[in-house]
């Protein structure tokens, strides 16, 4: 029983431990919202985008982790939870308050990230409308010069053939 005491401990443990990666996660989100808030694909500052990406996988790995940790606990003292409810009743409190905050903050992580998927989704599909118009308008140039001077070519061409 004191083992189990000492492993459900921990799975507290883990559960706050979680809480405070996620709320790294949430600082994440809103930085990156930040990044990207700019309108222009040229005014993002994307080596700063990339590095938040890097740390928000960092902190994904790591959630993962204490995922897999809490897990393996709760399949050691999962059935003495269940037998003995009355026992550890002010811990399945505590761990179920800590569920409940961690679940609202990963439906606010989730709203985040999709805003921010939708803001840089927009982001670039301008700058993909941008380079279109920009080849579009580089292609007519090119037409216009070769036109213009492939028509003066020939007439050089004619007028050096007529006067052999």
């Amino acid at each position: 029983m004191a083992d189990e005491k000492r492993y459900i401990d921990i799975m507290i443990e883990s559960l706050q431990k979680k809480e405070k990666v996620l709320d790294g996660l949430l600082e994440k989100c809103d930085a990156q919202a930040k990044v990207i808030a700019e309108n222009d694909y040229g005014d993002i500052a994307w080596d700063r985008f990339n590095v938040l990406i890097v740390e928000k996988e960092a902190l994904i790995d790591k959630l993962n982790d204490l995922d897999d940790g809490f897990q393996a606990l709760y399949d050691r003292v999962g059935d003495e939870l269940k037998e003995n409810k009355e026992s550890y009743k002010e811990e399945i409190k505590s761990m179920q308050a800590l569920i409940k905050v961690l679940t609202d903050k990963g439906v606010s992580i989730r709203t985040k990230e999709e805003k921010n998927r939708a803001r840089l989704e927009r982001v670039l599909s301008s700058a993909k409308k941008e380079i279109r118009q920009s080849r579009r308008s580089m292609a007519a140039a090119s037409n216009y010069y070769k036109s213009v001077s492939g028509g003066l070519s020939m007439d050089t061409s004619s007028k050096l053939d007529s006067k052999k």
